[in-house]
């Protein structure tokens, strides 16, 4: 929340902050505050409960199991673990994942 409210008083143009339901994001103190922050310019946007395809390590996870690794990796554990290290190593050199650019609407 501390943070929250530094930003709000640092913001040079309208800024939106996402944020997942965590405890601490969702609390009363936090709801009280809103109001205050978006007069400042500050929104608060809270991801759905649940949302994968938001998520990059959720995503990062998918692309592991079905496209990088293959069938004949999962039979033995120590096959396994070697090429789950070899796929992360090659993150963002030959293996590579590909995000829409974010628009939000907002100039």
């Amino acid at each position: 929340m501390e943070q929250l409210e530094k930003l709000s008083f640092a913001l040079k143009r309208v800024t939106v902050v996402v944020l997942d339901n965590a405890p601490a994001h969702v609390a009363k103190r936090v709801d009280e505050r809103r109001g205050f922050w978006q007069e400042r310019g500050l929104f608060l946007f809270f991801l759905p409960p649940y949302c994968p395809h938001l998520n990059i390590t959720e995503v990062l996870w998918r692309k592991l199991k079905y496209q990088w690794l293959r069938p004949q990796d999962y039979l033995e554990t120590d096959a396994l673990f070697y090429q789950v290290r070899q796929a992360l190593a090659a993150v963002r050199t030959l293996l590579n994942i590909h995000f829409a650019p974010f628009q939000h609407g907002l100039n």
